[in-house]
């Protein structure tokens, strides 16, 4: 138990306590409970001045926008709501955020294995990951409209609720726009199997433009759809295991728009998708890959995204099956067929009462 100060953006001030960590530290630092506030969590960042972390805060909370950082009472942005400081000197230690986890919000990285979501979500068919997938893109169309640039968006900074919606942790990392018109406060990093190729090789720091996003948008949308699978996942003919899907980035291996890789058994296939989107996809990761202009805005995966779910049809052997109507048959269950795993195991009755999405 540690004793800090809080300081709130008009500058009150209050002692809480610090309590257990709320899942292992990263490389930026640790997230704690806070004894006094359930519903909060404390982020302690591992070096504030290098993360130039005064200014960003200062950045964020003369931003804060309710409607922007909450869908009515769930959170959809975990935005700092004060500074935490050391309290015997004063000096910035980290800050406080609405705390996301169970029951409401669990960890997206945990979601797209077959395994965890089952046990968590035993309803939950092919219907939420389209929903997970559309409230995504709506919430980064909206974070776009602010003039913000995520630059790490990963699954380790994404928690999805049994609702399909998407809540964002650590927007300290952001690009902001400074305060009082100073330069753009820029991204300190990102997972390179998410970066977008023209940011591979540029130095730490280095300011990002918005459409560096859309890439990023654009391979995680295909890893929810496919269940966990990268876009760029797969082993190229005569590598060896294991193989990088950042090294496939550079090397312009997408399994998705056609390139021959080898890929676990029950992958499900780019034919799962209407054509549409698979067009989407040919134009943000291959076209895309050379002219960023080419990447589909946040604004249209939402709008194809929703098509989708208009479109979706049900199984008549295995109602857990949902898929897009107008597919000669069942994927997930020619999955089977073929000897892979039942990536959507069938419901018994009482399960079933659990159905989400």
């Amino acid at each position: 138990m540690t004793d800090v100060i809080v300081e709130s953006p008009q500058g009150v001030r209050s002692r809480v306590t610090l309590g257990a960590l709320l899942g292992p530290p990263g490389s930026q630092g640790e997230v704690r409970a806070v004894v006094q506030a359930p519903s909060a969590a404390a982020k302690l960042v591992r070096n504030p001045t290098a993360m130039r972390l005064g200014e960003r805060l200062d950045a964020m909370f003369a931003a804060t926008d309710r409607a922007f950082t909450t869908r009515g009472s769930v959170v959809r942005l975990s935005w700092p709501v004060g500074r935490i400081l050391r309290e015997d000197d004063g000096s910035l230690l980290g800050y406080v955020q609405p705390r996301l986890g169970p029951p409401l919000f669990l960890p997206m990285r945990h979601l797209l294995q077959d395994g965890p979501r089952t046990r968590a979500l035993p309803g939950a068919t092919w219907r939420w990951h389209v929903a997970v997938a559309a409230d995504l893109a709506n919430t980064m169309k909206l974070i776009a409209e602010r003039g913000y640039v995520v630059g790490d968006l990963a699954p380790d900074n994404l928690f999805v609720s049994a609702r399909a919606e998407v809540a964002f942790v650590d927007v300290d990392g952001w690009q902001l726009a400074g305060s009082g018109g100073d330069a753009p406060l820029p991204c300190p990093f990102s997972r390179t199997e998410y970066t977008a190729p023209e940011c591979l090789d540029e130095a730490a720091g280095a300011l990002r433009a918005p459409v560096s996003d859309c890439w990023a948008l654009a391979v995680l949308i295909a890893q929810i759809l496919f269940l966990g699978c990268h876009p760029f996942a797969g082993i190229p003919p005569g590598a060896p295991p294991p193989y990088e899907e950042a090294a496939n980035v550079r090397a312009r291996l997408c399994w998705l728009t056609g390139s021959p890789v080898s890929l676990p058994r029950g992958t499900p296939p780019a034919g799962l998708l209407p054509g549409r989107m698979r067009e989407m996809f040919a134009d943000c990761l291959g076209a895309g890959h050379d002219d960023p202009t080419r990447r589909p805005t946040p604004a249209a995966w939402a709008s194809a995204l929703r098509d989708v779910l208009a479109g979706l049809t049900q199984c008549g052997a295995r109602p857990a099956h949902v898929y897009p109507g107008g597919l000669a048959g069942c994927p997930w269950c020619q999955i089977v067929a073929d000897g892979g795993p039942d990536r959507f195991p069938s419901l018994s009755p009482q399960e079933g009462t659990h159905d989400v999405t």
